[in-house]
């Protein structure tokens, strides 16, 4: 079975879970997009209320980073259970959100926090820098989803996760390939969605929301490839341990 079936296979058997993730990620941001633009049009009304604003703003913004993150541990946790079913088993929702809401959190607001920056040197700085910082942000951003599953994936290391995560994708980059070619279409399809659709009115954030659906779903199939490669370089490496054990006796 190719990549690309065995990707659309595990999605079709997790199509409930795909499509709670798909919803609930555009109601958040359709949500939030809302709360922005009353509160942009607000400040223009009224500009001696702009600190208090932009502290409404920046607390929103966490509040919906906390909100995905949620969606994304339930969610992914859901479908890694049931990818690697019986080995996997932390798809319990209050397990899920205690070992890996912080994970997907400490991820959304890193990817962000560089989004951010990279934005305003952007418009400061010379190109050379710039380029260099947006290069960096899509990286991560391609990254992003890879890095959680392969943390997620990992949980029973305990606090060596993280360190066992980044072995097994840099082990696996060309086997990761498909996923993060798929992270890249991903933002470039939600630039241009945004460029699109600038929010300025109900229409577009309506429209917005509707386009954040097959944006979730990419995302789905990005965990589900890397979900099968940490699977693999697992497969892999126990069937060698077997094999030395044989050549032991």
């Amino acid at each position: 079975m190719s990549p690309i079936q065995q990707t659309q296979q595990d999605i079709e058997s997790n199509k409930r879970t795909v499509a709670v993730y798909a919803a609930g990620t555009a109601a958040v941001l359709t949500v939030f997009r809302l709360n922005r633009a009353a509160a942009t049009a607000l400040l223009e009304r009224a500009p001696e209320w702009g600190a208090l604003l932009n502290l409404h703003l920046f607390v929103s913004l966490l509040a919906v980073t906390l909100a995905l993150s949620a969606l994304q541990a339930l969610c992914f946790a859901r479908m890694g259970a049931h990818l690697d079913y019986p080995i996997w088993r932390r798809a319990a929702p209050r397990t899920a959100l205690r070992e890996f809401l912080p994970v997907w959190f400490v991820i959304n607001l890193g990817v962000t926090t560089l989004m951010s920056v990279a934005g305003s040197v952007a418009l400061s700085s010379p190109a050379p820098t710039a380029g260099f910082l947006l290069l960096v942000s899509c990286a991560a951003l391609c990254a992003a989803t890879p890095a959680g599953a392969a943390v997620m994936f990992h949980a029973q290391s305990g606090p060596a996760a993280p360190r066992d995560a980044a072995v097994c994708l840099l082990r696996n980059l060309p086997a990761l390939a498909p996923a993060l070619l798929l992270g890249l279409m991903q933002v470039v399809c939600g630039d241009l969605f945004q460029a699109a659709f600038p929010s300025s009115s109900f229409l577009d954030i309506a429209l917005l929301g509707l386009c954040d659906l097959p944006l979730a779903l990419m995302e789905c199939a990005i965990l589900a490839i890397s979900w099968r490669v940490c699977m693999a370089d697992r497969d892999r490496a126990q069937a060698e341990e077997n094999a030395l054990d044989d050549d032991d006796y």
